[in-house]
């Protein structure tokens, strides 16, 4: 890549733009290759989260304990889904609506949670 003059960013955005066109497959070959011949890069590193996820969910919500994250999830039925997480080296819990195949259907139920969710935002899961 670098003798091509890509930088490591720009595959990681490309990638991320594959994803939000449904082309996972194709994302997958950009993240596999950052995280098999970059791993100790931020772009690296970031591309484990993003390699192997096939579907679009909003994240409602980052928990300190699973019983936090349930307390929120349990109302929401049963598209919500509460994930264990690592986040700066702590475990965390997520609490995820949907699995959804398109970034757009992912659009419109991120501006429904965020109603009740402010400052939800749009994930690609696995």
């Amino acid at each position: 890549l670098a003798k091509h003059g890509v930088t490591l960013h720009a595959v990681f955005k490309l990638g991320e733009l594959l994803q939000r066109q449904g082309e996972f497959s194709e994302a997958d070959l950009l993240f596999n290759q950052l995280v098999g011949t970059f791993p100790d890069t931020p772009e690296g590193q970031l591309a484990v989260g993003r390699v192997h996820c096939t579907h679009w969910a909003v994240l409602a919500g980052t928990y300190p304990t699973a019983d936090e994250a349930n307390r929120v999830a349990q109302p929401l039925g049963e598209e919500a889904v509460v994930r264990p997480s690592r986040h700066d080296g702590q475990l965390t819990f997520r609490v995820q609506i949907g699995s959804l195949a398109t970034y757009a259907q992912g659009e419109s139920l991120l501006a429904t949670c965020r109603e009740t969710f402010p400052r939800a935002t749009l994930i690609v899961s696995r």
